[in-house]
């Protein structure tokens, strides 16, 4: 249960008279009774101001009773208990163009934030000869937003903690003030209730409506207990709330944690896969070691270029390490990435090209998509069957190479499998064509590794649009343990994962 779960729902055994025992004091008014004096009190204010004039007041009919009241408790409009005072409307012309010694501040939407009524930078101020003393606020008063030009704003109250003489509230907003002080408290506590939330959206609900009209406030229904119930309840509100407030930091923490750790814990293995320390590093004797692995590699595909390109084949050469980044597990070597792959991008595809239909088109997104197992995506590009024949050199990889996006979201990582047939981007993508002697999801475990991000975002600082070109891509520098310590990595790192999967789900 979040904090505001819990929040709401003690506030909803408060106002059906559940959270304290109901006890009322020896000879203490019932709400009932409560509400006949507020009335009389009502009465006698209107007969003060207004003599003969002064209307007769009558309690407001409740149609319909929400739910069952425990004894002594009863039903009345929130209209019977306070009254509502408008905010001032002024015009542009009646702005001061800052703060002086002699001017109001004018409270509007912007000033109810969280419960509080806030002052803010951009607040406006009118010269003091505009003061009304009716509407500055009084402590105990209830600020309402009457209008905004957000329905989720509509109707936010917040509870005055002291008189502010030097402001008043602007035409947006309402105050509610109550014809007797004590009750005040307790109705604040329903304003801060799920059930006066739901009777505000369900006013605005499906409607163009961005402000709440009085007549709609003093229409709420309101369960009214003795005034000794109200206090109790009050005080049991004041001391479980800010424990509440405390349990939802905690939980919002928490929250964060969970989030956080597992990423955490992902990269922590990583880090241990790459430094040779996830797994015993007991080599099969015989096995070639990651320095012997590397001349093998430089055989096999020395013996590819000569086969495609005859004559033409240029002698390969492994490229020198100037610094080893810590030193490696005996048996394992560093190496550039243009040691183990012969990595290309594909021809371009002119935008002439591209059909509805056909063989799909990838471009980073779409590689990202794969390498997030999405399935619930499609590629948007085709190309047609014949640019296969025309493009067969380049373009269509093969099982077992390793896509990774280049532009962008760089360094996500796809194998691509038996099944696959597509065509990639031209420099967005990068093909790192397999070699038998590389575990290729050895590699992309490298690739999503921390050292290896630090390598990518130290190359695209200051570019605009992070990119891996084939060139920086050749110089990425990895470690590389014999065969059967890649494999070895791959399983725990499979196995470790997905006990963290199954914790995070």
């Amino acid at each position: 249960m979040t904090g505001q779960q819990l929040r709401n729902s003690i506030l909803q055994e408060a106002i059906h008279g559940r959270l304290v025992p109901n006890v009322l004091q020896p000879g203490e008014k019932t709400g009932e009774e409560l509400l006949k004096s507020i009335l009389a009190e009502r009465q006698k204010k209107e007969n003060e101001e207004k003599g003969k004039k002064a209307k007769k007041l009558t309690l407001s009919p409740i149609e319909e009773e929400p739910w069952e009241l425990p004894e002594g408790w009863c039903w009345c409009k929130l209209g019977d208990l306070v009254y509502m005072i408008s905010g001032t409307s002024y015009g542009k012309g009646d702005v001061l163009s800052g703060k002086t010694d002699s001017c109001v501040r004018i409270l509007r939407g912007g000033n109810i934030i969280d419960e509080q009524i806030l002052y803010c930078t951009d607040d406006v101020f009118i010269p003091s000869s505009f003061i009304d003393e009716t509407k500055s606020i009084k402590k105990n008063d209830i600020v309402i937003i009457g209008s905004s030009g957000s329905k989720k704003a509509i109707a936010k109250a917040s509870l005055a903690k002291e008189d502010d003489s030097s402001s008043q509230i602007g035409a947006f907003l309402r105050i509610i003030r109550n014809y007797n002080q004590s009750i005040l408290p307790y109705v604040w506590m329903i304003f801060r209730s799920a059930y006066y939330k739901l009777y505000i959206a369900d006013i605005v609900k499906g409607t163009n409506i961005n402000n709440i009209k009085s007549e709609y406030i003093e229409q709420f229904d309101i369960p009214l207990p003795p005034l000794s119930i109200q206090k109790a309840i009050v005080e049991k509100i004041e001391v479980l709330l800010p424990l509440i407030d405390e349990y939802d930091k905690a939980a919002v923490e928490l929250e964060t944690l969970n989030k956080i750790l597992p990423d955490k814990l992902r990269k922590s293995v990583l880090q241990e896969a790459i430094h040779g320390t996830l797994v015993p590093n007991d080599i099969p004797e015989g096995e070639a070691t990651g320095a012997e692995l590397l001349q093998q590699i430089l055989k096999e595909r020395q013996e590819k270029e000569n086969k495609e390109k005859g004559k033409k084949a240029k002698k390969l050469t492994l490229l020198t390490i100037e610094e080893e980044p810590w030193e490696l597990p005996e048996g394992w070597c560093w190496c550039k990435l243009s040691d183990l792959f012969n990595i290309v991008s594909a021809r371009r595809v002119h935008q002439s090209d591209w059909r509805t239909s056909g063989i799909p088109f990838y471009r980073t997104r779409e590689i990202g998509w794969l390498a997030e197992n999405r399935t619930d995506v499609k590629p948007e590009l085709y190309i047609e069957e014949s640019l296969y024949e025309r493009f067969k050199q380049s373009g269509y990889p093969s099982p077992g190479d390793i896509m990774m996006t280049a532009v962008g979201t760089v360094g996500k990582t796809y194998i691509v499998q038996p099944e696959d047939k597509f065509y990639y981007k031209d420099a967005s993508v990068l093909c790192l064509e397999n070699i038998s002697k590389v575990n290729p999801k050895y590699i992309c475990h490298v690739i999503a590794s921390d050292f290896f991000k630090s390598m990518i975002a130290e190359e695209a600082m200051g570019t605009t649009v992070a990119t891996i070109t084939m060139v920086r891509a050749n110089e990425y520098i990895v470690p590389l343990p014999p065969l059967s310590i890649q494999h070895r990595i791959v399983e725990k790192i499979e196995e470790v994962f997905g006990t963290i999967d199954k914790l995070q789900a």
